[in-house]
């Protein structure tokens, strides 16, 4: 827990002390890209299975597992140039983290406050655990980003290329559909949200029932995927949205009245949409826990919203508002990192990164000597 804490505490002097954005930017990828890369296989609960199965690759068959092709391929490209963990980690863990922090640099107005608020939210930490799921998410925040700029089509082929990696991210092709039909996002947008996700989780079993005959049959009767998902996400992702409407009821109230779109207009319709989607498919995973794969693809944007609202509040004359309610989020982000990263599955912590521990000091020295 002290490694993380520690790395937490540099993240946010970093955040404080480095000014230039592309300085900070390569500073903090460096520090967590050697992190992810130097550590052994048994940080994070999937990571000797990922392992086993980069150094499997290169006689594995498409035709012979249910791995998607984009992540089998990469493994074996992987594995031609360097068949060594520690390189798969570092492709892995490069190509995750550099999509994440590009789209961050581009679309967040404190690119600080979002690399602390990714940690505190313990994305990172999941890097190390899901990372085929997780890559996919990182790739779909590119086709977000390429969605923000109407470059729909590289969009949906960017989307397409996550779902080789998991095809769990063909959820995200339904956000850049609704992108196409959600001009701004007003508060009747939200009650209409609102709205749909109370019909459809009513009328769950029915539709579940229905669309798994068609995919994801597999997971539908799986143990552990039938259970329910935990209703302390939902709460937590509930009350940070709840915090970006107060900090920006002002902004959502003009939308209403504004007729010439802006970019940041535009910027900002989609994130409070991502926002909602993660909020839609963590309450239904309150019915199924398989869908909470869903929702992560979206709350990989909460640290971009939450930093953007917290820099356009400074200029706010609520002292309340401007004060309390991001102190609060800190707090809350910090229990919430804490419970995860060590309270969480049994008291292994959710992604078992705890303790964290370099495989061979001495290989990792004489790998970056290279």
């Amino acid at each position: 827990m002290l490694f993380y804490l520690s790395l937490l505490a540099l993240i946010i002097i970093l955040a404080v002390l480095v000014k230039n954005k592309k300085v900070l930017l390569l500073i903090s990828l460096v520090i967590l890209i050697a992190v992810y890369t130097f550590r052994s296989v048994n940080v994070g609960w999937d990571t000797k299975a990922y392992v086993d199965m980069f150094m499997e690759s290169p006689k594995t068959d498409i035709s012979s597992t249910y791995i998607e092709p984009g992540w089998l391929y990469l493994n074996k490209a992987i594995f031609f140039i360097s068949p060594t963990k520690t390189f798969f980690f570092f492709v892995v863990g490069s190509l995750s983290l550099c999509l994440a922090f590009f789209v961050f640099y581009k679309t967040s107005k404190s690119l600080g406050t979002s690399i602390i608020l990714f940690f505190m939210f313990c994305y990172y930490t999941r890097l190390m655990n899901t990372q085929r799921n997780d890559l996919a998410v990182c790739i779909c925040m590119l086709s977000f980003y390429l969605t923000y700029k109407k470059k729909y089509i590289p969009a949906i082929i960017v989307n397409l290329v996550a779902i080789t990696i998991h095809k769990s991210a063909f959820v995200f092709l339904l956000f850049i559909i609704a992108s196409l039909f959600i001009k701004k996002f007003t508060f009747k947008t939200l009650f209409l949200f609102i709205a749909i996700t109370l019909l459809v989780f009513i009328l769950f079993d029915p539709i579940f029932s229905f669309l798994t005959r068609f995919m994801y049959s597999g997971y539908a009767d799986r143990p552990g995927e039938t259970e329910t998902g935990a209703l302390r996400f939902f709460v937590v992702y509930l009350l940070l949205f709840a915090a970006v409407i107060v900090m920006d009821k002002n902004k959502i109230l003009a939308f209403s009245f504004i007729t010439n779109r802006t970019e940041e207009m535009r910027l900002d319709t989609m994130l409070y949409c991502a926002m909602c989607f993660s909020l839609f498919f963590q309450l239904l995973s309150l019915k199924n826990a398989m869908i909470s794969r869903f929702s992560n693809y979206f709350f990989a944007f909460f640290p971009i919203v939450i930093a953007n609202s917290i820099y356009n509040i400074k200029r706010s004359r609520n002292l309340v508002v401007k004060t309390f309610v991001p102190a609060a989020i800190y707090g809350v982000l910090f229990i919430w990192m804490i419970i995860n990263l060590k309270f969480a599955e049994g008291g292994f912590g959710k992604d078992n990164v705890i303790p964290y521990t370099i495989d061979s000091l001495e290989k990792a020295i004489i790998w970056a000597s290279y």
